[in-house]
């Protein structure tokens, strides 16, 4: 029984050995390291890119239609209520341009086009 009181003794006397490293000071700051070589560079942006926004206040009167120009793509519609706002579900596609509409309990439509 004597024996494996000692094995358990001599490994926690290997354990607490090494218990007092990191209790000196802190050594000095080193040199900063080699800078790595540049990024590959990023991909082109688009020319003549732009976001524009639209709003419409009709609703009430006549679904606040809101489309884009035909050299845009309608990104977004959300129709504002009085308490809410949400995507319109409401989209129409007439002469290769999408139109969007909201409710009559919406208040507006703001709409984002992105030039093409």
């Amino acid at each position: 029984m004597r024996f494996p009181i000692m094995i358990v003794l001599v490994a926690a006397a290997v354990g607490l050995a090494g218990c007092n490293e990191g209790s000196g000071e802190v050594g000095p700051k080193g040199d900063p390291g080699v800078a790595g070589p540049p990024g590959p560079a990023g991909p082109a942006g688009v020319s003549g890119s732009s976001i524009r926004t639209l709003t419409s206040s009709t609703c009430s009167a006549d679904g606040c239609p809101l489309s884009c120009d035909a050299d845009e793509t309608l990104v977004s519609a959300i129709c504002i209520g009085a308490t809410s706002a949400k995507f319109s579900d409401n989209l129409q596609l007439a002469n290769g341009i999408m139109t969007a509409r909201c409710g009559s309990s919406s208040t507006s439509t703001i709409a984002t086009c992105a030039r093409k």
